[in-house]
């Protein structure tokens, strides 16, 4: 299984990075992280250069990416919550998906290889939310991707917990082992 695992945390070793971390270690196969925040990835600035080419001219670090993407069998998005949101370096990152819009819409083109791929998103906050925008914005980006949700997790009210405090969680370890078995179950 390849996966490709999107961190939109700018803590290397917050709540977030700690949760990736303890999914990572359970899934088989080869995984591709991305850290949104020191990928040296500009934002869609808008040229539409992709509604004729069906690529992105803008050439860094996200040019890596959508072939990890095309070659991504499971698609994981984490992301603190900020303000009700997923955090402005993640939503930076997926502004560079619009070359997936304009191939489908502007030039009648897949831009994706016509696999199924399955997703799951991780968020993490130091309220008890709510994280309902946060969650519909990271599932449709799954859907962008042609990755079906398979599931989330939600670890809220982190403000006052070190990572070491719920690492030995048995709950959420149980909640993580669910949502390995949901990616990888056909």
């Amino acid at each position: 299984m390849n996966t490709l695992i999107i961190n939109g945390s700018p803590r290397s070793n917050g709540h977030t990075a700690t949760l990736l971390h303890a999914l990572e270690r359970r899934l088989s196969g080869t995984a591709t992280v991305v850290d949104t925040y020191t990928a040296r990835i500009a934002p869609c600035n808008d040229c539409r250069a992709c509604w004729h080419t069906a690529r992105c001219v803008i050439d860094d670090g996200m040019t890596a990416v959508y072939d990890a993407i095309n070659a991504a069998d499971t698609i994981v998005l984490a992301s603190p919550v900020h303000f009700g949101e997923l955090t402005g370096s993640l939503l930076q990152w997926a502004s560079r998906l619009q070359v997936y819009w304009a191939a489908r819409y502007r030039l009648n083109r897949e831009p994706l290889t016509a696999k199924r791929r399955v997703g799951a998103v991780l968020l993490t906050a130091g309220s008890t939310g709510p994280f309902d925008t946060a969650l519909a914005t990271a599932n449709r980006l799954l859907s962008v991707l042609h990755a079906d949700a398979r599931g989330h997790i939600v670890l809220p009210d982190t403000d006052d917990l070190s990572p070491a405090d719920w690492r030995q969680n048995a709950a959420l370890s149980a909640e993580i082992n669910r949502l390995v078995d949901a990616l990888t179950t056909p």
